[in-house]
This record gives structure tokens, sequence and C-alpha cells, in this order.
């Protein structure tokens, strides 16, 4: 190779550059890892041992590698440095870069979830995302490119006090692209729900014994941050409660309440217990049946 320097053709750089008006390069954006990708990397690498997980899957044999991974994605998001990381390592970042997020930068980093680039330490929080992984043209165009917190931890630590209206915008645009912090944005949308208006009703499937359920409650209760303190708020829980843990985790359920349960043809309703597991997955059932 010649000892002359050629012009590069491909540079990688931070989000904050700026192009000037008359620069001839072009800008194109690495938008955030996917959670099925990271899970596919994982098993197509050495992740389980690096990262120290391996261990984990041995003591707990009922853990599986998809599990593990999921896991792993809560806390990172779509980062593939930080998915790489041990669990402490991991978990240690991103619980002291939410702890740097001031309450009014909290806001804005959720409520302009779609604008560019921030300043200060939310850029440590939000990754681009585009609207079609698979369209070249959306690799290129800023009107495809959203910015947008997508690690699950982060999400549920720094979204509690956006209003509804925000965390639906967020849904929306997370079922819309696929994206692995879906599920978070939803089982934050129907905490909101319940606490912000007089009541939520739910509509049961088919074949189950009540129509639907109405959710009613005075006390709304978020508590626990690990299983043994989950289970000890469940022992302890208030009559007229909506309860649901602080431990991302905990095994089976997402939320417990009293609620006002209908059937079908008949007039009133039953006041029962009801343990809520939020999914987005829309063969969840047919899964459990199988």
């Amino acid at each position: 190779m010649d000892d002359e320097l050629e012009p590069f053709h491909f540079l990688a750089t931070s989000c904050q550059y700026d192009a000037k008006h008359d620069d001839s390069a072009r800008v194109v954006v690495l938008p955030a890892w996917r959670q099925a990708d990271l899970l596919t990397f994982a098993q197509q690498t050495n992740w389980v041992i690096d990262t120290g997980l391996r261990e984990v899957m041995l003591l707990l044999k009922g853990k599986t590698f998809s599990e593990l991974a999921g896991e792993q994605y809560y806390y990172s998001g779509g980062s593939l440095r930080e998915f790489c990381k041990t669990r402490d390592e991991l978990q240690s970042q991103v619980v002291d870069d939410c702890a740097a997020v001031e309450n009014d930068q909290a806001f804005q980093l959720i409520y302009n979830y779609g604008g560019d680039k921030a300043k200060s330490q939310m850029d440590r929080l939000r990754r681009h995302c585009i609207d079609d992984c698979t369209n070249e043209e959306h690799y290129m165009r800023r009107i495809h490119w959203r910015l947008t917190v997508d690690s699950g931890y982060a999400l549920r630590r720094l979204g509690k006090n956006i209003s509804m209206a925000k965390q639906l915008e967020i849904y929306t645009y997370a079922r819309s692209i696929g994206a692995g912090f879906h599920g978070v944005a939803f089982e934050l949308l129907l905490h909101s729900a319940v606490q912000y208006r007089k009541s939520v009703v739910l509509k049961m499937r088919e074949g189950s014994v009540y129509e639907k359920i109405e959710i009613r409650v005075p006390h709304i209760a978020c508590g626990g941050e690990t299983e043994k303190e989950c289970l000890a708020c469940l022992i302890t829980l208030e009559k007229d409660t909506y309860w649901h843990p602080d431990y991302p985790f905990f095994y089976f359920i997402d939320a417990v309440t009293t609620c006002e349960a209908f059937r079908s043809g008949i007039e009133g309703s039953e006041t029962v217990v009801a343990y809520i597991q939020v999914t987005i997955s829309s063969d969840f059932f047919s899964r459990k049946q199988g």
C-alpha cells in the first residue's frame, strides 16, 4: 500500500456530528439493535459466558437462554455495547445514568422522544430507531429517524410522571416498529390508566368465566424491589388496592387488584381479586393451552 493517505469511504462518529450545508458527505444513522437481533447475536457468540450469565443459567435451571437475553435487554435497550456487559456492570451503569437525569430533564427526555439530538446526560439513555430497517432510504432520511429511550428500566423509571397521552404516543410508535420496549410501554400505560381514570374496563378472552372486569379502586400502590419483597407485599395487600411490583422480573403477575367482574347475560357484578399478567403477544393463550 502506498504511503499516501487516501480519502475515507466511511466514517463512524457520534450523533453529535453536524453536517454542513455544503458538506458532500452523506450522514446515515446506525439504529438501535432490536431485541430479536440481539438474541440471535447472543446465541451465535460466547455472549452468555462473557457476561457471566452462564453461571446464572446453571444455578437457575428453569431460566432459559431467551429469558436471560430478555432480562439483559430490559436494562441495555438496543445498545450492543451495553448488552455485552456483565449484569452487575450493566445494572450499575443504567441506574447511574437515570440518577444523573434531573426531573425536568426526565420530562424532556420522554416527552421529546421523537426529536433531534439532546444535550447533556440524556443522550446516554436515548438511541435512534428507524421506521423500517429493511428500507435503505430510512437510514439516510431524518424524517424516518426517532430518538427514544429503549431501555425498559430507564423508561419505567423516567416515564412515571408523563401524561397518559404521551405514554400512548410512545406505545403506539413502539408497536408500529416492533420495538423491544413495546411491552414495557404497554404495561406503563395500563398502570397509568388505572391511576388517572375513574375506572378501567378490561374485556376477558373468549371462554372466560366473566365477560369483563372493571377496575375502580381508591388506592394505587407500587412496591417490592426483589422477589421476596413482592411476596411480602402480596401477603399484606389491603382491600380496594391496585398493586403492581417494582421488580420487573416478578414471576406470573404484573398487578393484583380487587375489581368488579361481570358475567355475560347476568345483571350486577361480583367483587373478585384479579391477578393481571400483561402481554403484547397475540398467541400467548394459545401457547398456554397447547
